[in-house]
């Protein structure tokens, strides 16, 4: 094979390197003409605005202010209010019948936003009669109700409780973001409110989780206090947890100490396990040896299992080792999946050779299955061969299945080959 002087490889390099300058140079002079066409767009706008009528603004084919890209999602289109403030302020004088009857969803949304700057206490009652009556879809109402949430969420709230013009599912999504809405300006009122379930929610312990994680990005402190004020003890459990998480991100120590000090027991746990979990991503003989300072013997589930893998990635006969003494079977089973199937990654002839020596019998399964989904990729009729070793029936079914559905969207005619065998090599029944 012809070898070439590096020298050609660093002119290759240089070129290269100027022609990506260059395109970025046009690229950027491209955006700049166009935001000044956006600009130029924009004040042309505002000048023939003035000079007529709101309801004159909405007449004609239903479009894009000129100057602003397509958008298609609410949270683009809020991006871009920003780059044409005075346009959409010029919305507000719109009549809200002609913007909801308007067929282009995104220059619904876009007029929507300008007119609804407007809403208050004086005007709710009107722009909900022209939502009820109107084909409005769920980004508008979501617009809506966060604008109506900004001033009187519990009356939002309420309305979607009690009101008759929505399914469900989008009752549901609505209250969500409402509460999301309500939590970044008010967490501990929003949480209230849900937990006085005053209204009847059903799915109360959602909502309260949708305030306190919203809280959770801003302040720790007050996400800490309103655990305090959740009832469901598997909410409370849930949130405690995910504040660990967080708290352990921007300070380990701190963290530690926080959850060692909680007095719930569930609480405690469930702060402990999230805890152990994250830092068995870097240190995993510090986790493990944290662990069993806190729990003995009695590793959690979810623990145990973030342990096994990351121990498997440093020294794979360790993490066996220490997932085969785990005294419960189904957490011992799948820790021993977890750290076979990390190992898998690297040695899976290791790992093949491993199995082989290992007693036939339902302790082996779970790892038999994780080894044979990562052998799949290297040897489909290999991974199905394992798989089939399997000795609990479920198990090797949903394995067997699993890759089969992997395998047919891979290489559908080897995929039907190999079950075509299966068949032909079914016992024949008697007579």
């Amino acid at each position: 094979m012809k070898k070439y002087s590096p020298a050609i490889f660093v002119l290759l390099y240089v070129l290269t390197a100027i022609g990506v300058y260059q395109i970025g140079l046009k690229n950027g002079q491209k955006t700049r003409s166009k935001e000044d066409a956006v600009a130029q767009s924009s004040n042309q706008n505002r000048a023939n605005t003035t000079d007529s009528k709101g309801d004159e603004i909405g007449a004609g084919r239903s479009q894009l202010p000129p100057g602003l890209a397509p958008a298609t999602s609410l949270d683009l289109i809020k991006a871009q209010s920003d780059l044409s403030a005075d346009l959409i302020e010029s919305f507000s004088g719109l009549n809200l019948n002609d913007i909801l009857s308007t067929s282009d969803p995104v220059d619904r949304l876009f007029k929507l936003t300008g007119y609804l700057k407007n809403m208050d206490e004086s005007n709710v009652d009107t722009v909900i009669d022209a939502f009820e009556k109107s084909e409005a879809g769920y980004r508008d109402w979501e617009l809506m109700m966060n604008t109506w949430s900004n001033f009187d969420p519990k009356s939002a709230m309420t309305y979607l409780a009690e009101g008759e013009s929505l399914s469900s599912k989008e009752k549901g999504g609505l209250a969500h973001s409402v509460v999301k809405n309500w939590a970044k300006s008010d967490p501990m009122r929003a949480l209230e409110f849900v937990q006085s379930n005053e209204i009847g929610y059903t799915s109360s312990g959602k909502l309260s989780y949708t305030a306190l994680a919203t809280a959770m990005k801003t302040d720790l402190n007050t996400a800490i206090q309103m655990t305090s004020l959740i009832q469901d003890e598997k909410t409370r459990n849930y949130s405690t947890a995910a504040i660990a998480n967080e708290y352990y991100e921007v300070d380990p120590v701190g963290a530690k100490f926080w959850a060692e000090s909680i007095e719930d027991p569930g609480m405690k746990r469930g702060a402990l396990e999230k805890i152990t979990r994250e830092m068995s991503n870097s240190d995993p003989y510090g986790a493990l040896e944290y662990a069993m300072d806190q729990f003995g013997e009695n590793i959690p589930f979810s623990a145990a299992l973030s342990l096994s893998k990351n121990l498997s990635k440093e020294d794979p006969a360790f993490a066996i080792e220490y997932a085969s003494g785990i005294e419960n079977d189904k957490t011992r089973q799948y820790a021993m999946a977890q750290a076979v199937g990390e190992w898998a990654k690297d040695d899976p002839v290791g790992v093949a050779e491993f199995l082989n020596n290992q007693p036939s019998s339902a302790e082996w399964d779970a790892p038999v299955a994780a080894f044979a989904r990562n052998a799949f990729d290297q040897d489909p009729s290999q991974a199905m061969e394992w798989a089939q070793s399997i000795s609990n029936n479920k198990l090797r079914s949903s394995t067997i299945g699993s890759l089969y559905r992997d395998w047919s969207r891979k290489d559908r005619d080897a995929a039907q080959a190999w079950a075509r065998t299966q068949k032909d090599n079914r016992p024949k029944s008697g007579k």
